[in-house]
């Protein structure tokens, strides 16, 4: 149960990195 916990954490911080990165490089491209 906890690592199934900690790898919903991890993939949700993956994703969150993700959609930082690509609002980051849409920004600067504009």
């Amino acid at each position: 149960m906890v690592m199934m916990e900690g790898h919903i954490v991890t993939t949700s911080i993956r994703l969150l990195f993700c959609f930082v990165s690509t609002v980051i490089e849409f920004m600067f491209g504009i």
